[in-house]
């Protein structure tokens, strides 16, 4: 597998040798290269990388830590530390590579079991799954039947010039889930993992059907995530999400809970400016208070940094220019919302 040497994963390198304070040079002895070939690496002058060279890099440079799972997540800490997991989460395919496909990471006894549950309920097959797996139903015909398409390996989906989402075509073997169910193997892939609950769900649910409209297929993903998430099996990406609503709520509940003048005079102004808005509307007031309890529940990153725009640079434009910009977001929401499930979110299978 070859990745392309991003900006973001050239400078994450740099800064990750430096912090571990490991030479150039020896990096390059490490690799048996040259230390100008380390600077032009260093600097995105080499355009893509093997992902051989690649793990034996992030296995030198990252002493603190046993296993190569551990060694990752802390390069993805270096990594989200520096850049907006968003543009990560989008353009770091190579990420999103060791992340799903690469890293071998510790597997739950309880998740395996209760796997095995739903399987024997249902009487569901090993055989059956992986064939439903491997059928890859979701993919055009164009990508399922073109064998020039690497298995197991995300991939940008590009229509009209421009990257639409990312996509994986899976060939999963039997052998592969016999043994994590029979607990043989212990630590494998998210992705294993991830498909055999997501089309366990597609054949308990939806048992007749081989294909799915994009609000079944948004379904059985939020509910995979769900159950996942539940025996507390997380890919890095998603333990990053979860620490980042975590401590966006730990700053807003520090937020109104200073006692800091500045804060608490903020505070009073804002309890103050929702008191005269009741006066005149309780019920719309009340409503707006919810649904940003709501919006902060669903994202509360992506809300604050939609109330730290700079709106007071608009001063001057009239009522109706306001109420166009409020329509024209309201327009993006639907938008966002109605968008099919495949391109919603930034993989097919996620």
């Amino acid at each position: 597998m070859k990745f392309e040497v991003t900006p973001e994963l050239a400078e994450a390198i740099r800064m990750s040798r430096i912090e571990s304070n490991i030479a150039s040079k020896d990096l390059a002895s490490h690799l048996n290269r040259s230390p100008a070939y380390i600077s032009k690496l260093e600097k995105g002058e080499i355009k893509t990388i093997e992902e051989e060279e690649l793990t034996s890099i992030l296995n030198f440079i990252i002493c603190d830590k046993d296993s190569f799972a551990e060694k990752l997540e802390a390069f993805a800490d270096n990594l989200f530390l520096r850049y907006d997991p968003e543009e990560i989460e989008r353009n770091q395919l190579w990420f999103e590579n060791y992340d799903w496909v690469i890293c071998k990471v510790p597997v739950p006894e309880t998740l395996v079991d209760e796997i095995n549950e739903r399987m024997d309920a249902a009487d569901v097959h090993i055989k059956d799954l992986s064939f439903l797996i491997n059928a890859n139903l979701e993919l055009d015909e164009s990508d399922r039947y073109n064998d020039s398409i690497p298995y197991n390996q995300w991939r940008e989906k590009i229509i009209d010039g421009r990257v639409r989402n990312h996509y994986i075509k899976l060939k999963i073997d039997s052998a592969e889930i016999t043994q994590l169910l029979d607990k043989e193997t212990t630590a494998v892939s998210y992705l294993l993992v991830f498909v055999i609950v997501r089309f366990l769900l597609w054949m308990t649910e939806f048992p007749n059907s081989n294909m799915l409209t994009d609000e079944e297929l948004l379904k059985i993903s939020k509910e995979t995530g769900k159950l996942l998430n539940k025996h507390k099996f997380f890919s890095i990406r998603e333990k990053e999400r979860l620490k980042r609503n975590t401590e966006m709520k730990k700053e807003l509940n520090l937020l109104f809970s200073s006692d800091e003048q500045e804060t608490t005079s903020f505070v009073q102004e804002l309890i103050s400016f929702v008191g005269i808005m009741g006066t005149l509307d309780v019920p719309r007031a009340s409503k707006s208070l919810k649904s940003l309890n709501i919006a902060l529940e669903w994202d509360a990153g992506f809300i604050l940094k939609l109330l730290s725009l700079p709106f007071p640079e608009m001063d001057g434009v009239s009522f109706t220019n306001k109420k166009q910009l409020l329509q024209e977001i309201e327009d993006l929401i639907q938008k966002y919302k109605d968008m099919p499930a495949t391109l919603k979110g930034l993989e097919s299978y996620d």
